[in-house]
């Protein structure tokens, strides 16, 4: 309203505006305005028409979604051919925090014992926790009730806002996000991130599996070249 009184006032703001609108239902629209001057017996007047662009906003979204994946799988794939062993699980994690802007993560692998050893543990999570006899490596008798142990034995992704039971020395965590890279019918490691700044999305979860499902046939090469 306030933009059709400035046209007719000879002022020139956008002919073209892209807003969201809430359906009698409830329901959220996305729709164009085009609003043009004209005269109206012998008055200046605005004429406005709306346009529902719902369909071509998540569209959009949808390709914005798939170039970002794209993008992170290409840098996570030149990790693996590039960086020796013991710095890919770091790297793999940074490219993975960043793309989740998440201020904690993990990227782990299991051993052959059933072990989750986790090389990658970022390190501000490691010089921040205070637990008793801290390791990189969890049987899986100290998994207990915790979401990436739900994740490892369902094969499954999990995200929770809390809250969270943690050890005492344990850092805070306020979300946490998981994902299990499955080769196969098998569990062969682990992905995680935590302490984003709003909470993780649906999206968020996405783009981890995906991460999950890329990597996993290249851990797995790994793993397996290792053990012989």
């Amino acid at each position: 309203r306030e933009r059709g009184l400035a046209r007719c006032q000879g002022e020139h703001p956008p002919e073209q505006y892209e807003f969201k609108v809430l359906t009698k239902t409830g329901q959220a629209r996305w729709v164009e305005l085009r609003a043009s001057p004209i005269e109206l017996e012998g008055s200046p007047a605005v004429l406005a028409t709306l346009f529902d662009i719902t369909n071509r906003k998540h569209a959009e979204e949808e390709l914005r979604r798939s170039e970002r994946n794209k993008t992170v799988l290409n840098h996570i794939a030149g990790i693996f051919l590039a960086v020796p062993d013991d710095e890919m699980y770091e790297q793999v994690l940074a490219v993975v925090q960043e793309a989740l802007e998440s201020k904690f993560g993990l990227f782990g692998f299991l051993a052959e014992n059933g072990d989750l050893v986790i090389p990658s543990m970022s390190q501000e999570v490691w010089t921040q926790c205070r637990v008793p006899g801290k390791s990189v490596v969890f049987p899986p008798a100290s998994w207990g009730e915790s979401l990436w142990g739900s994740a490892i034995r369902e094969k499954r992704a999990f995200r929770s806002d809390g809250p969270f039971h943690t050890p005492e020395g344990h850092i805070r965590i306020s979300h946490f996000l998981v994902a299990p890279v499955v080769f196969g019918s098998q569990t062969i490691g682990l992905l995680s991130v935590a302490n984003d700044r709003h909470g993780f999305t649906e999206e968020d979860q996405g783009l981890l599996e995906s991460i999950a499902a890329y990597v996993s046939p290249i851990l797995h090469a790994r793993i397996e070249r290792d053990r012989n």
